[in-house]
């Protein structure tokens, strides 16, 4: 681009044309060259498609625009991340009370026949 006000945007390897899109959605003009045809004819279906095109990106970006700051978040006890400690702790307390639990089982199973006698449920 020479300035940002009367520049051409140049991409010389537009392939499937994203500069070329991007270079529309803000009004600028541009020149695509690519070697394959075919990639030419898909940048200009993606640029008689900008509209649609617009539509997806302002989603994408909707997608990233902060609502609460992580303290926010952490204070309401909301998602702040891949994991909550507190969930990780409670699985863990489960995994380990159903290992007690067969541990006690096994052992109640083996007194049992030992002494001729049923286990009884946990």
């Amino acid at each position: 681009m020479l300035n940002e006000n009367d520049g051409i945007v140049l991409d010389p390897y537009c392939g499937s044309g994203t500069t070329l899109l991007a270079a529309k959605l803000l009004h600028k003009k541009f020149i695509g060259i690519d070697i394959s045809e075919e990639y030419i004819k898909f940048s200009a279906q993606r640029l008689q498609n900008a509209s649609s095109e617009k539509i997806a990106v302002e989603e994408e970006i909707q997608k990233h625009i902060v609502q609460k700051t992580f303290k926010q978040r952490k204070e309401n006890g909301e998602f702040t991340g891949k994991h909550r400690i507190t969930s990780n702790y409670k699985i863990f307390e489960e995994q380990e009370n159903a290992a007690n639990q067969l541990q006690l089982l096994e052992e109640q199973t083996k007194y049992a026949a030992i002494h001729n006698k049923r286990p009884r449920p946990v």
